[in-house]
């Protein structure tokens, strides 16, 4: 009982944080509230009705593990259930992943049966390096194949370029990402999925994003 009230407040607080307007140094004032919170909590977080253990509350958290509870928004375009377009959408990263490429993939991952239709998964994803303005998508082995099969059985037949421009344009939201080359088990992709050839990198497709 005890600890799930705990818990919850918990979420309240980290939901506060990522949705607290900045002032001038944001960290410094979420850590002011949180040690006000730590007061406020202080007599349900030691006692445990359920059974007889005592709980504590660290109260001297590192303005780094504050950084990382913060939620920044970021964007990703994950193709609509239709098939014919990319939606932009917003959502919520850690201050220390907002910068990391291969996270934002693993958000566009997140998002299926949210409104969109995918077929691959974060595991799909192993690593994203930058070289200059290109961007290199290494996913693991097989992936071209369950691309393939996913998209085959679904129509319109746009649901393949759809796929592979989520990812494009996801990527692509980066300033300074301008290519994108995607690889299987680190090698090129010489096969065409739906007439679309895998094997060079792509350029951003902007008119696949609808515009509210």
């Amino acid at each position: 009982m005890a600890k799930s009230k705990l818990l919850s407040l918990c979420l309240a607080f980290v939901l506060a944080l990522s949705l607290a307007a900045c002032g001038s140094d944001p960290i410094d004032d979420m850590i002011g509230e949180y040690e006000k919170w730590v007061v406020e909590v202080e007599d349900l977080a030691a006692y445990d009705e359920d059974a007889e253990n005592v709980m504590t509350v660290e109260a001297d958290l590192t303005r780094e593990q504050f950084a990382g509870l913060v939620g920044h928004p970021v964007t990703i375009a994950a193709p609509a259930s239709d098939g014919t377009t990319l939606i932009p959408t917003r959502l919520l990263a850690p201050q220390d992943k907002i910068y990391d490429p291969l996270y934002r993939l693993e958000l566009l991952s997140s998002q299926s049966g949210a409104g969109s239709l995918l077929a691959f998964e974060k595991e799909d994803f192993l690593s994203v390096s930058v070289q200059g303005n290109l961007a290199v998508v290494n996913t693991r082995k097989g992936f071209f194949d369950k691309l393939n099969a996913f998209t085959n059985q679904l129509s319109p037949a746009d649901r393949a370029r759809m796929h592979v421009f989520s990812i494009v344009n996801t990527l692509a939201l980066y300033p300074d990402i301008h290519r994108v080359w995607i690889l299987e088990d680190g090698q090129r992709i010489e096969q065409s999925l739906d007439m679309i050839y895998l094997g060079n990198a792509f350029y951003p497709n902007p008119g696949l994003n609808l515009v509210n």
